[in-house]
């Protein structure tokens, strides 16, 4: 049994207890009647979105600098302050009377989602590797589905039996605990290419300096795939229940259909684990991880912008778990580029970066969609297809350029 596999499922090793605080900060028991937390208290619809875009501004202008702070003081410092900070917001929601105390809640969640940006991708790639990450991950990522589903399924008994402020508090203890198990937390070890041997650190360096590297377009993938899996998650937020309206489906039904693709999602480890078996030995893994994600949005986004029957629920249900799987293998890609450039250091503040330029990008490909939808629900599926045409043949051109080498 080597040494890797006992750091990465020990009861007490890092990756278990990241799966148990993605477990218990998922659980948002109010999320479903998030509206209504606020409106209860006289919080207009204005003053909502006012709210939610102090909470985006917080998390783009606190991004960079979480990253600086993440690689200075270390990762395990920082994700117990983003859970710490999260849990402050969770008190503050919980005692929240007026619009000042909920923007302060904003701020302070804004705050710890900066800080988390990035930071638990990196813990996670230094204790892990390039081989594993991606499994780690998918993991992590899943315990936040299982939360999730047990917020969903738990909020209607929680609000029947003790109401609002039952699930207000259920939600804090949930982030309290979340909070308490990142205190246990081992410090990250040295950078994953300084335990290499000095050859094999000198080639991961020297890859991203040689000339016709074309590290532009590589950044470009990087910043791309997490706009696109970021843009197509706000479709299937907002707009999935559109759909069913338009099939002569009652709202309610949308409960159904989240648990249905969320438990698909649950699958994702399992998918990366079957497709490592099947790449065992082949070069340029990573770029083909991210052309196979990126197809099957493709396929489903079509199906879903084409379908007008029942059928279109398929495609639904599985469009979900093929961003999931995208946004992974992105995050896994970064993260091998800021090996390749020497930049391990700051590993953090690149991914910081990288998640601003996708957030800019977001913002733009938003501005679009809003044209778009003057059209209907369909047209923005369509448009998604061919965002993702685009980025495939990026990573189409850069692979070639790749093989070249």
């Amino acid at each position: 049994m080597g040494k890797n596999h006992i750091v990465r499922y020990t009861w007490n090793s890092p990756v278990r207890l990241l799966m148990c605080i993605s477990l218990f900060s998922s659980m948002v028991f109010y999320a479903p009647v998030s509206l209504l937390v606020r409106t209860r208290l006289g919080i207009t619809l204005e003053q909502f979105f006012i709210l939610q875009a102090i909470l985006s501004a917080t998390i783009f202008f606190f991004e960079i600098p979480s990253g600086f702070l993440s690689d200075f003081f270390g990762y395990r410092q920082t994700i117990i302050l983003s859970f710490l900070l999260n849990f402050a917001a969770r008190i503050l929601m919980l005692l929240a009377q007026d619009f000042r105390m909920f923007a302060a809640e904003a701020v302070l969640e804004g705050m710890a989602a900066a800080l988390n940006s990035g930071t638990i991708s990196g813990y996670v790639y230094s204790i892990s590797g390039r081989d594993s990450y991606n499994v780690d991950m998918a993991e992590i990522n899943r315990c936040s589905d299982l939360g999730f589903l047990v917020s969903t399924l738990g909020f209607s008994v929680i609000y029947q039996f003790l109401g609002m402020r039952g699930l207000l508090f259920g939600t804090a203890a949930a982030a309290f605990a979340a909070f308490f198990v990142s205190c246990g937390l081992q410090e990250c070890p040295v950078q994953r290419e300084q335990k290499t041997d000095h050859r094999s650190s000198g080639r991961w360096k020297d890859a991203g300096k040689e000339p016709g590297s074309h590290p532009g377009l590589a950044d470009l993938v990087c910043v791309l795939g997490i706009s696109l899996a970021s843009l197509a998650f706000l479709l299937v937020n907002f707009f999935y229940v559109t759909i069913l309206g338009e099939l002569g489906m009652d709202e309610t039904y949308m409960t159904a259909v989240i648990l249905l693709y969320t438990a698909v999602q649950i699958l994702i480890p399992w998918i990366i684990r079957k497709r490592k078996q099947l790449q065992k030995g082949r070069s340029r893994k990573h770029l083909n991880d991210i052309l196979s994600s990126l197809a099957a949005v493709l396929v489903f986004a079509v199906g879903i912008a084409w379908t007008e029957n029942f059928f279109v629920l398929i495609p639904m249900l599985l469009l979900p778990a093929a961003l999931q799987l995208l946004q992974i293998d992105v995050e896994t890609y970064q993260n091998l580029c800021i090996d390749r450039k020497g930049l391990s250091k700051n590993r953090v503040t690149v991914l910081s970066g990288y998640s601003m330029v996708s957030n800019a990008l977001e913002i733009g490909f938003l501005f679009g969609s809003s044209q778009i939808g003057t059209l209907g629900i369909r047209p923005l599926f369509w448009g998604l297809g061919i965002l993702v045409l685009f980025a495939m043949g990026i990573v189409v051109l850069l692979r070639r350029k790749e093989i070249r080498r």
